[in-house]
């Protein structure tokens, strides 16, 4: 089998035959069958033919806007889905036809000059012109014609397309496409009501014909109903007079000429998809046993239709499955259920949150949260007890929806029943006593039963075990859940309750979470902003008065900076003496050390003396007097007198002997007696150590009396003294240091103040200074000192110079002090401010949660969960579809078969081999639905008269030239098996029944090749004559001659003295050229003209039942019948040219 065929050029005239053609380029599945791959192994046509769209009109705003880069779009688009290796060229080319003419050639003055007509008629081979400069009605369009089209007027069409064809020749491009394609199709889309459209077909389907193209006409009749004007209805009937003429001439260019019935009642979408469906039902009409569109065409003359009736009827119904309802249902579904998980997980944590915080603030309330009415102090309330119920009765509701069923959660209905069984089982174990309270009695057992008993989602799934697609999360995230959290709303509002009656405090929490919880309504929520409105601006004036202390602390630091350079000018001196003298003091105590140990020595040496002989007298071994008392001068300290201290220890070493010769001297009586007197030689060695005794400094040695024992105690009075007096220096020097610290300090406190950095009218000034202590922790000189005291070997040693100790004073000890005084109380109150921000911010960000709930789900937090976006709403289902002439909107037996599927071939609507009753359902659904689009004979899809051939005054036969042919196009029919019947016995013999015609006439077709959700039904009326077309018997031909001018002619040509105003419909002849060979087509004189339908048949008293009696043979009666309807029925006028032409 060939693949499905679309025309390889389709060209598209006026704004009729452009609407149509661009709803045919953006049909997906027609590009797609162009680009793909032909599927089958066994195809015997693999060849991709292009697809060349033009789109042409004389009215720019008419030629659709980016179709080209529309078309290159959907085909790299749909390439690309399919990995297509290009081969097939598809594109779209709009072509205006005055655009490459220049605007003087398309002036009233202009066409109508001789000069340029005759340059123009010698070129092209015209024979006459027909416009002159009186004729307004026919120029007018030419003032705007560059902005506008030519408002509806054939023969100035006829004009301008010759003068841009002689200037430009725009449609060459069309012929020149057509020239390059072998066996070219080219399907012509024309309104034949229309000025540009039906003004340029003819002539273009001659060029196209010529170079080579089999040309196929769809020609959208005009309406009957009044809505087109009469100017329209006059054209179609010109135009089918000409095609019709041509026809009996035997120059049709065309292979067929289908026309269109067109309703203005329907959307043009419809229209425009429906002709979009004959254009491919046409070319798609033959199946494996014949080759349908052949039989249609009246150019074969042994196969279709006689010339005199050359034209088809051709009109496109179609199915239209609701797939959209269902897809809009489960996005919808699909919407809702995001919708719902949100408002559940919002509700979820708006619990968490109030179980948290009564965790820790109430726990008794708390406890409430997990209780049962039967172990609960607190009971839940009738009216939270029913609404609870409620909201558990919605969500069966919801399962229980059709809906649900046809997305195939099977589910469900074990929910459904597990629901009822705790639902009973509630009912049995519930008490009341008051018939009031039953309903509440029983949701207060209900509730925690229900979450307890449907909380696995395993005990649900199919038997199978498939769960459909979001059928398990679905379960969880919805029924499951919402199980839960309306259980765990009725523990909320218990321990609301609990907390209602203990105490102011906890009253006002129960009413703050009442308003959480509940929001019926927008009442509830003026509270909730209230308490926002509140925390905002709490917030608002704790930023405020941050940043008014970011301004003090920044300025603090800087007068820190300030005064630490101040402090450094201040105690630089001193502090370089204390630097220098901790230096030297540490030299000089160790020379003083020294000292006091070579002192020590030598008096010590003489506590083991028991010979004067023994004792050298002399003094230390000490040899840095020198150094030692310049360092001590250079502090401005009292010197040491080396000679004093070097004589007082010889002096020692003197008393010590006379002692030591007192005693050997003290043996005898007379020398005790005579010491005792302070005689003898001992009483002079007494008076000699008193004497030394005497010169001795007692604040460098204390000596005993001469009756003690010896016992020598080296005092360091003396040399102490110098060290006090370095340390009186170094205190004086600290004295310094601390007055100048408490200057600084002072100057400092005084700068303090706030009111000195923020501006008078900041308004954070008054709160800053009303809620501050200056009276900051640390603000003591002492630290300076303490540091520098304590610290200060650490810090003179570690400092590698002075400056290295004066700047670690001042980044330390003295920024410490400075920031205590300057910055630190400022920065205490920031910290106090940001904990307090924080807790702040944190309610607020409550409050907002819980507005955020509240206006996302439109009203009320309650109505949020237990109607998001209301069940009732998900469904879009429209019963029975609706029906309108080119489309029945229409539904499966079962919707859901169409869920989860691309097309209609995925469902089981159409399948012989099927054996599931449940499928024979679908298709007798299916069959039940295209009985629906049968069209009627006479109707507004086949308006055709109904004839009757008079054998006698009495006696009538119906006319049986026509032949039927009906294509059904669908995904749902598989086109490539052979062995598919395209017979369709219920739809095929219903159309005989509504039609008198032989069997052997009906030509059936089907195919795969149509929108993914539409099953096509076109019928094809062949064999049909003007007199057979209803519009054109009356509103046509009514409106043509109430616009002639022409007197009617006994012959078959009438002759004008000049160009009658009926030119302006008209087309054919009109330029002196024609193409039929037949016979004299202008009258004598002439030198152009048109034609018209004089008359119409009438068959009741005409006696022309022979010209139509075909039941014998056809052939023989043709000639005839074509002859009279050119001599009795046609009339030729002409005219002379308006301009003489050589």
């Amino acid at each position: 089998m060939a693949r499905y065929r679309v025309p390889d050029h389709l060209i598209c005239l006026g704004k009729g035959g452009i609407e149509v053609g661009e709803t045919f380029m953006k049909q997906d599945w027609i590009l797609e069958e162009v680009l793909r791959d032909d599927p089958r192994d066994d195809a015997a046509d693999t060849d991709r033919n292009p697809l060349h769209a033009f789109f042409i009109d004389s009215d720019k705003s008419t030629l659709p806007n980016g179709i080209e880069d529309t078309v290159n779009q959907r085909v790299s688009r749909i390439t690309g889905e399919y990995d297509i290796i290009r081969t097939s060229k598809v594109d779209a080319t709009t072509i205006n036809i005055v655009e490459g003419t220049h605007e003087r050639y398309l002036t009233p003055d202009e066409v109508t000059s001789s000069s340029t007509i005759q340059e123009l008629a010698t070129e092209l081979g015209l024979k006459a012109w027909w416009l002159q400069q009186d004729n307004n009605d026919i120029l007018s369009p030419l003032d705007g014609l560059k902005r506008g089209g030519v408002d509806r007027k054939r023969g100035l069409t006829k004009a301008i397309s010759r003068i841009c064809e002689w200037e430009s020749d725009p449609l060459n491009e069309v012929e020149r496409s057509v020239e390059g394609q072998n066996d070219a199709h080219a399907a012509m889309v024309v309104g034949l009501g229309g000025g540009t459209g039906s003004g340029l077909f003819l002539d273009l389907a001659k060029r196209i014909k010529d170079a080579g193209a089999t040309v196929t006409l769809f020609g959208v009749l005009p309406t009957p109903s009044g809505r087109d004007d009469n100017n329209v209805l006059a054209n179609a009937y010109a135009t089918l007079s000409e095609l019709e003429y041509l026809a009996l001439s035997s120059q049709n260019y065309f292979r067929n000429i289908l026309l269109l019935p067109y309703d203005p009642a329907v959307d043009d979408d419809i229209f425009d998809k429906a002709a979009t469906y004959t254009i491919t039902s046409y070319y798609n009409t033959s199946d494996s046993q014949s080759n349908t569109y052949e039989k249609l065409d009246e150019t074969e003359p042994d196969v279709g239709p006689p010339k005199y009736a050359p034209f088809t009827i051709a009109s496109s119904r179609y199915l239209h499955y609701l797939k959209e309802d269902f897809d809009r249902t489960k996005e919808n579904f699909n919407n809702y259920f995001d919708n719902k998980k949100d408002a559940l997980g919002a509700e979820e944590e708006l619990y968490d949150k109030i179980k948290s915080y009564l965790c820790d603030n109430n726990p008794n309330a708390a406890e409430e949260l997990h209780t049962t009415d039967g172990n609960s102090s607190v009971r839940l309330p009738n009216r939270d007890a029913t609404d609870l119920l409620t909201r558990l009765q919605n969500v069966k509701q919801l399962i229980d929806q059709d809906f649900i069923e046809e997305m195939e959660f099977r589910s469900v209905k074990q929910l459904s029943a597990a629901f009822e069984r705790v639902e009973n089982t509630a009912e049995n174990r519930a008490t009341w006593e008051d018939e009031q309270d039953k309903e509440a009695a029983i949701a207060r057992t209900f509730v925690p039963l229900l979450a307890r008993s449907v909380d696995n989602v395993e005990d649900y799934q199919p038997s199978d075990g498939e769960w459909a697609a979001d059928e398990r999360e679905f379960v969880t995230d919805v029924v499951i859940r919402e199980f839960e959290l309306v259980a765990r709303r009725a523990g909320v509002i218990k321990a609301k309750e609990a907390l209602k009656s203990d105490g102011e405090t906890n009253s006002r929490v129960a009413t703050d979470i009442n308003h959480a919880i509940s929001l019926n309504d927008y009442g509830d929520l003026a509270e909730i902003e209230t308490e926002i409105t509140d925390l905002e601006d709490e917030v608002s004036t704790i930023e405020g008065e941050l940043n008014a202390l970011e301004t003090l602390i920044d300025d603090g630091e800087a007068k820190v900076n300030e005064f630490k350079s101040s402090w450094k000018d201040a105690v630089e001196d001193p502090l370089e003496d204390i630097y220098d003298l901790f230096d030297q003091k540490l030299e000089i105590d160790d020379y003083l050390k020294e000292l006091k140990k070579a002192i020590k020595k030598e008096i010590n040496g003489l506590e083991d003396a028991n010979e004067a002989d023994n004792i050298h007298i002399s003094g230390t071994e000490f040899d840095s007097y020198s150094d030692l008392n310049d360092l001590l001068a250079d502090e401005g300290c009292d010197t040491v007198n080396d000679k004093h201290i070097e004589s007082t220890v010889k002096n020692v070493k003197k008393a010590k002997q006379k002692r030591l010769q007192a005693r050997k001297q003290a043996g005898t009586l007379s020398e005790k007696i005579l010491s005792l007197l302070n005689r003898g030689t001992i009483g002079g060695l007494k008076s000699d150590y008193r004497g030394l005794t005497d010169d001795i400094d007692n604040q460098l040695i204390r000596m005993p009396e001469w009756s003690d024992d010896w016992d020598i105690t080296v005092e360091t009075g003396y040399i102490d003294n110098r060290s006090e007096s370095l340390e009186a220096r170094e205190s004086n020097l600290l004295d310094e240091v601390e007055r100048a610290t408490e200057r600084i300090v002072s100057e400092a406190k005084a700068a303090r103040n706030p009111q000195d950095f923020l501006s008078a009218d900041d308004p954070d000034a008054e709160m800053i200074l009303e809620n501050f202590n200056f009276e900051a922790a640390g603000v003591n000189v002492d630290l300076v000192l303490n540091h520098l005291d304590t610290n200060k070997q650490d810090t003179v040693e570690n400092a590698r110079s002075f400056d290295d100790l004066i700047r670690t004073l001042r980044e330390d000890a003295v920024e410490e002090l400075l920031s205590n005084i300057l910055v630190k109380p400022f920065k205490d109150r920031k910290e106090t401010l940001e904990k307090e921000l924080e807790v702040v911010e944190s309610e607020l960000e409550t409050y907002q949660q819980l507005k955020t709930i509240v206006t996302q789900k439109g009203g009320g937090y309650t109505r949020a969960v237990d109607n998001v976006d209301s069940i009732h709403s998900i469904a879009t289902f429209e019963e029975g579809g609706h029906s309108g002439p080119f489309k029945e909107d229409a539904e499966p037996h079962s919707r859901g078969k169409l869920g989860n599927t691309t097309h209609l071939g995925e469902t089981p609507l159409w399948d012989d081999q099927n054996e599931k009753d449940q499928d024979d359902k679908e298709k007798e659904q299916l069959l039940s639905n295209l009985d629906k689009i049968v069209p009627g004979l006479g109707g507004e899809h086949l308006p055709i008269n109904e004839v009757h051939i008079s054998d006698n005054e009495t006696a009538q036969t119906t006319y049986e030239g026509f032949r039927l042919g009906t294509t059904f196009m669908s995904t749902l029919f598989d086109g490539f098996r052979d062995d598919e019947t395209a017979d369709i016995p219920s739809i095929t013999n219903d159309l005989l029944d509504k039609r008198v015609m032989k069997k052997e006439d009906m030509l059936i077709g089907r195919g795969a090749f149509a929108d993914s959700y539409d099953v096509v039904m076109t019928t094809f009326l062949t064999g049909v004559f003007l007199d057979n077309l209803s519009i054109f018997t009356d509103e046509c031909r009514d409106a043509y001659t109430r616009g002639t001018d022409v007197v009617p002619n006994d012959n078959r040509h009438n002759h004008q003295d000049s160009v009658p105003s009926i030119v302006k419909n008209h087309n054919y002849g009109l330029d002196g050229v024609t193409y039929h060979e037949e016979g004299q087509f202008f009258p004598p004189v002439s030198d152009g003209g048109f034609c018209y339908r004089r008359n119409i048949l009438n068959f009741a008293t005409d006696g022309t039942s022979v010209l139509l009696d075909q039941a014998e043979n056809q052939s023989k009666n043709e000639r005839g019948v074509v002859d009279t309807l050119l001599q009795d029925y046609y009339e030729v006028v002409g005219y002379p040219s308006t301009v003489d032409i050589e």
